[in-house]
């Protein structure tokens, strides 16, 4: 992860890759139904 300063603020970016894995497993758990 890298951290950025942007209008005095730090701002944590996240590899694309890595929104789209945590995604398909937040959408793995979901059609489990563990999430409501």
């Amino acid at each position: 992860m890298i951290e950025k300063e942007i209008d005095g603020k730090t701002h944590v970016l996240v590899p694309k890759d890595m929104w789209e894995r945590m995604w398909a497993v937040f959408d793995r758990v979901d059609k489990l139904g563990e999430i409501k």
